[in-house]
């Protein structure tokens, strides 16, 4: 936004409300205002709405509160120390979402190699430049 502090035409109070801020593809989040400014801090969510419903933009600032809540309580705790899933959301993203567990087998990316290596002995590797 072209105004990053707080607008006054003298003693007169505004409120600045950005018309566009571009195109949005999925999810932006602007932050406008300071923590000095009479107004305070506002924060707007806009979403592609191909890819997000209502719930699902709720969730995100549901998401942002908690880490702003975790944040100002032990501002000396890193962020990555903060959980943002709301109860349940880790399990049904870590498992839920996964699809079927298979088996893997206990052996290295080489040893794994070698083998397709000599399933396929005879097979191009690679292809650069359409050489080989």
């Amino acid at each position: 936004m072209a105004f990053a502090g707080e607008l006054a035409f003298g003693d007169s109070p505004t409120h600045v409300h950005a018309l566009s801020t571009g195109p949005v593809n999925d999810l932006k989040i602007n932050f406008y205002g300071t923590a000095a400014s009479r107004a305070g801090i506002r924060v707007e969510f806009d979403a592609d709405p191909a890819l997000y419903d209502a719930r699902e933009i709720e969730s995100h600032q549901d998401r942002l509160i908690r880490v702003l809540e975790h944040v100002a309580a032990d501002p000396g705790r890193p962020v990555g120390d903060v959980d943002v899933w709301a109860p349940g959301e880790r399990e049904r993203v870590l498992v839920g979402w996964n699809g079927e567990v298979r088996g893997v087998r206990g052996v290295s990316l080489p040893v794994l190699f070698a083998e397709q290596v000599e399933r396929s002995a005879g097979a191009v590797a690679v292809v650069c430049g359409g050489g080989l």
